[in-house]
């Protein structure tokens, strides 16, 4: 997937979220102001959310990778003992 997929998907989720939000946030007009800065906050994090959607399954590499220091590692010791 190239950048400009991934972007012009972010910004479609990122509407259609944002809409639904105005939405309800229209609709709450008369609840508290908590209530609806609760649906901002939630429509927000959805989008953080849903960003991370196309990149599933890449792989992540560890900073001590296989054998280097770390959990289980089985090289050097992190400090300076012997």
């Amino acid at each position: 997937m190239t950048w400009v997929e991934l972007l012009a998907q972010s910004a479609w989720r990122g509407s259609i979220v944002l809409a639904a939000a105005f939405a309800a946030a229209a609709g709450l007009r008369r609840a508290s102001a908590a209530v609806r800065h609760f649906v901002w906050t939630a429509a927000l994090a959805a989008i953080v959310v849903l960003r991370g959607g196309p990149v599933r399954g890449a792989e992540v590499e560890l900073a001590g990778g296989e054998g280097g220091a770390g959990a289980g590692g089985g090289g050097e010791p992190a400090c300076g003992t012997d």
